[in-house]
């Protein structure tokens, strides 16, 4: 689209489960390549990560498609999964993001990151690696 997003963006933040696993199976049955970035480095596990679609993003870890890219920010899955614990304890202005998913979903999904291999103490472009930011935001 205009301000460079792809297909990923809106897969990950239109679809329920249901549509995700139809749409899932055509865009592989035509050869899409669910891990293109968009023009910020973004893949589809980004974007499930940032809307908090759990069950999404858990399908795609069990059917191996997700490679552990960074951002053009160097963020990493990582980096993207403890934005979202940041925020787990406020408001959110979508009424599809769950907080009590997210709390109750922090070792599973930590765990499937984790086993993409992801170096927890690679930095971001502004040098701030993803346990940094875990630990910044514990006190």
């Amino acid at each position: 689209d205009i301000k460079g997003r792809n297909l990923n963006f809106y897969l990950a933040a239109r679809a329920n489960m249901s549509t995700f696993n139809q749409t899932f199976q055509l865009l592989k049955q035509y050869g899409y390549d669910l891990n293109q970035a968009d023009n910020k480095g973004r893949t589809l596990a980004h974007y499930l990560l940032k809307f908090a679609k759990f069950d999404q993003f858990l399908f795609l870890c069990s059917q191996n498609e997700i490679q552990a890219q960074t951002d053009h920010h160097g963020h990493t899955l990582l980096h993207q999964l403890f934005n979202l614990f940041e925020f787990s304890h406020m408001q959110f202005a979508f009424n599809d993001i769950n907080i009590e998913r997210i709390n109750q979903h922090r070792t599973t999904l930590f765990l499937h990151v984790m086993r993409l291999g992801i170096d927890p103490n690679a930095a971001d472009i502004l040098g701030c690696t993803a346990l940094q930011l875990l630990t910044s935001k514990q006190g």
